[in-house]
């Protein structure tokens, strides 16, 4: 039997353990009063002491045990006092390499702690009274540093490193009693924070900021339940804001505010990555200067393009982002032509608008408060 399991850490250390698993079985010597049980291999796979309790009237596992794999490599090797684990026991894989070393004192884990998993990362720490306690440490097998902190009545407590992927990103933070407690930090290879932000439990949430690999701001917003919800802004490389919206189980959904270099913006419905529906294009003052719909994230129907004062200049069909068949324009004059583009190419026959005028002078529907950028062309 396993004397022992791990404690209950997400993470693993790196310590050489020295154990080898010895090859052959050495006689037990059992203490006085205790009687030899079981057989080495190849005719059984366990040996131990036991002692006649007289007053429960049961036998009681007492002095030396040993247990091999069915392969009749070495698997454990321990003692017990009166039943209970005591001492160091020193168990191996199956290949004959080392899994654990623990030191027990009547039954509970109590002193040293290695332990090594089958995939070669060691865990080392300290037991007291069967509660992990102080530093505790992980390592891969070439020794490098997977997670580092404190144990204090078996709970992790105080500063905690830990290695969060294979990319060699890692999460700084404080634990009490167990629990994470304020800002964690997500940190590149080169040391360099990509995230900040609260966790409950292991889910983050409330606001985050994220950083590219350079430190500088790209997004800010709160999660719920470990994924993006409620309004987000996105930073640009100038370290200003690029767009502003909600998002909803981790996808942008809703009406999103784009701002666009030239300080001007465009408001309409994202549905992920994509602009749908209607969209309005105003400049840094706040004027209204286009408006249309967007299909497959490209300006594609019709277009209305506003003047000062709000008289409509322009309109016409888009496709797929360009100017696509016959469009109406207004000329400094105060006339109108009219004639055709192709793919955004301006045909060249265009003709003076006959009778009465075909573009509105009434401004079309403003934008919103939060509506604020430029033409789509």
């Amino acid at each position: 039997m396993r004397p022992c399991s791990g404690p209950a850490l997400a993470l693993a250390l790196a310590c050489s353990l020295a154990l080898t698993a010895p090859a052959l079985a050495q006689p037990i010597v059992c203490p006085p009063d205790t009687r030899l049980q079981g057989e080495p291999p190849p005719v059984g796979r366990e040996q131990w002491c036991e002692l006649l309790d007289a007053d429960a009237a049961v036998f009681l596992r007492h002095g030396p045990s040993v247990e091999w794999h069915p392969n009749r490599t070495k698997r454990s090797v321990g003692s017990y006092s009166r039943g209970r684990l005591d001492g160091v026991w020193k168990t191996w894989h199956e290949d004959g390499s080392p899994y654990l070393e623990a030191t027990y004192r009547e039954g509970a884990l109590h002193g040293l702690f290695r332990q090594r998993e089958a995939t070669g990362e060691i865990i080392e720490g300290m037991y007291v009274e069967g509660k992990a306690i102080g530093l505790w440490t992980t390592r891969d097998p070439n020794g490098q540093l997977l997670a580092k902190g404190g144990y204090q009545g078996g709970e992790r407590h105080g500063e905690w490193i830990m290695a969060i992927d294979t990319e060699g990103r890692t999460l700084t933070g404080r634990y009490v009693r167990g629990k994470r407690e304020g800002e964690f930090t997500i940190a590149s290879p080169s040391g360099t924070p990509v995230a900040r932000g609260a966790f409950d439990g292991e889910d983050r949430t409330g606001e985050w900021s994220e950083f590219d690999e350079r430190g500088k701001l790209m997004a800010r917003g709160p999660y719920v339940e470990d994924v993006r919800s409620g309004e987000w802004t996105v930073f640009g490389t100038d370290g200003k804001p690029s767009a502003r919206g909600p998002y909803k189980e981790g996808a942008r959904v809703g009406e999103w505010t784009l701002f666009l270099n030239d300080g001007s913006r465009a408001i309409g419905v994202m549905d992920g990555d994509t602009r749908l529906g209607e969209w309005r294009h105003v400049n840094a003052d706040g004027r209204l200067v286009a408006s249309g719909p967007y299909l497959n994230d490209l300006p594609d129907g019709d277009w209305v393009f506003y003047g000062a004062g709000g008289a409509v200049v322009a309109r016409g069909p888009m496709r797929e982002g360009e100017r696509h068949g016959v469009w109406i324009e207004a000329r400094g004059d105060g006339s109108e032509v009219s004639g055709t583009y192709e793919r955004g190419v301006r045909g060249a026959e265009w003709q003076v608008s006959a009778g009465a005028p075909q573009l509105p002078k009434a401004r079309a529907a403003g934008p919103s408060a939060r509506s604020k950028a430029p033409s789509p062309e």
